[in-house]
């Protein structure tokens, strides 16, 4: 018989409802922040509630720089690690500049061929 010890990896559990009974590690969005559950029977409990909840990622300060005309402009692609987005479920996520040319390539082009000159972009 299978018996449940301890759970070690979080479960994303979409948007807070405050009608929902989250159990330790659950992890709810609310705005542009993900919260992680304390404690098991987190139930009606605040996500501003530091008792029971965590902030376990904030997007805000990512959203600001990328609207802000005050933010440095990044000339050189090659420096950029990872670019902000926000996925199918509007869950906030990353992706690499590589996964965005790759989708574009597999997904978006209508053309068996393409040809791209090896010093586009430089």
């Amino acid at each position: 018989m299978k018996k449940n010890v301890a759970r070690i990896l979080p479960f994303s559990k979409g948007e807070y409802d405050p009608t929902y009974n989250y159990d330790v590690l659950d992890q709810v969005q609310s705005g542009v922040s993900v919260y992680q559950s304390k404690k098991p029977n987190n139930l009606g409990h605040p996500v501003t509630d530091t008792a029971w909840w965590q902030k376990y990622f904030d997007a805000a300060a990512a959203i600001e720089a990328a609207t802000s005309n005050e933010s440095p402009e990044v000339n050189n692609g090659a420096v950029v690690a990872r670019l902000m987005a926000i996925d199918t479920n509007g869950q906030a996520c990353s992706i690499t500049p590589a996964k965005i040319v790759e989708y574009v390539l597999d997904a978006l082009l209508d053309s068996d061929v393409l040809a791209i000159p090896k010093n586009v972009g430089e």
